[in-house]
């Protein structure tokens, strides 16, 4: 895995009290999101954006399906052109 994402120059610290189970419940929505427990803390304190690293490849994936379809799209259109004009 990669280094997560963190804010540079931090270097004042906050000190809060959590349970175990809502520690555990934010690292694996830190790790979700490839970032580190206190930069996925931040952001959400402060209601800043957090894309989970799923969400991401989800986009990915999406943005590469969808040119997919345009491509056979145009390809499909090009093969009724050339059966109309008797060249297919």
């Amino acid at each position: 895995m990669t280094n997560p994402t963190r804010t540079k120059g931090t270097n004042s610290r906050i000190e809060i009290r959590i349970t175990e189970e809502e520690k555990a419940i934010l690292r694996d929505q830190a790790n979700s999101a490839s970032l580190t427990m206190s930069e996925y803390v931040r952001r959400s304190a402060l209601g800043k954006r957090i894309l989970s690293t799923m969400d991401q490849k989800a986009a990915g994936e999406l943005a590469r399906l969808v040119d997919f379809r345009s491509i056979c799209s145009r390809r499909s259109k090009v093969s009724r052109m050339r059966k109309v004009c008797g060249r297919g």
